[in-house]
């Protein structure tokens, strides 16, 4: 596993503590992530197209679901930020599949807690890794 995965997978340990006592997801773990987004693009592991598709590729349709979602507190600004910076470090494809498997956790932890409301970020870890484990795995 290479220094900036594990860097990734820290600042999301942390984000996941800080959604699930606070529900309020720091900006500046958000930068962090970007910033190991930049540093995956300089080391050529990510290209910059892809990074900048990822990011609007998931941060736009979450931030319109938060908009259309505005009855609730389902979705915040938060998991908006959270998610397009996910997608500016795994690019698009493997963006939208970690954050499908985010929520596909995260509604199958509200079924079996019987909870409409849940942080989000604790979920995103696991996808993450995920994500990380198939492409080391499959060499994708």
């Amino acid at each position: 596993m290479m220094a900036i995965e594990i860097l990734v997978i820290s600042t999301l340990i942390w984000l996941a503590w800080a959604d699930g006592r606070s529900r309020m997801i720091p900006d500046v773990g958000i930068i962090f992530l970007l910033l190991c987004g930049l540093v995956l693009i300089c080391r050529g592991e990510l290209s910059g197209r892809n990074a900048i598709l990822g990011l609007l590729a998931l941060g736009i349709p979450v931030y319109l679901l938060s908009i259309f979602m505005r009855h609730g507190t389902a979705i915040g600004g938060g998991d908006v930020k959270l998610c397009a910076a996910i997608g500016f470090v795994l690019g698009p494809v493997y963006g939208y599949i970690a954050i499908y498997l985010s929520v596909l956790l995260l509604a199958i932890c509200g079924l079996i807690l019987r909870r409409k409301a849940l942080p989000f970020a604790p979920f995103c870890l696991p996808a993450y890794c995920t994500i990380i484990i198939f492409r080391s795995v499959f060499h994708v």
